[in-house]
């Protein structure tokens, strides 16, 4: 596993729902991610207080995930590990021009930014309808993602 991965909102909330045909994955994800020393990148202003937060990867992840969901409690124990690295959200300008052009919802385009300023630039999603795989290979090339 890279040393440092972005994790959308969705990788989390797939977790928790046995219905979704990515259930089982995202949770072997989350489990294994507890065993590595990989770091979770969020962006700058984490913290799990909704009234002190401001990083807008974690207002997601608090605004979505339920008190005692799975995927908070791996936020929350990468947190109490020190297993929690503040990015920068915003990637230089011809960067962010174009994960501009490539995604077209605001808040995704945050997800994909903290990936390209993280160190292994990963970035772990489930969104097939905002990534597609077109769009997963173009970011990989134009932005060096993995």
């Amino acid at each position: 596993m890279p040393n440092d991965i972005v994790v959308d909102t969705n990788v989390l909330l797939h977790a928790e729902d046995t219905r979704s045909v990515r259930c089982e994955h995202s949770l072997a994800f989350l489990r294994s991610l507890l065993l590595t020393d990989t770091q979770l990148c969020i962006d700058e202003g984490f913290s799990l207080s909704s009234s002190e937060n401001t990083s807008h990867i974690a207002s997601e992840y608090l605004e979505h995930l339920a008190f005692g969901a799975y995927g908070l409690y791996v936020v929350a124990e990468l947190a109490r590990n020190l297993r929690v690295n503040e990015v920068r959200k915003s990637a230089p300008y011809e960067k962010s021009r174009r994960i501009n052009q490539l995604i077209r919802k605001p808040k995704d385009r945050v997800f994909l930014s903290v990936a390209y300023n993280s160190h292994s630039k990963v970035l772990v999603s489930n969104d097939f309808e905002d990534f597609q795989a077109a769009k997963r290979v173009t970011s990989a090339k134009n932005l060096e993602l993995v």
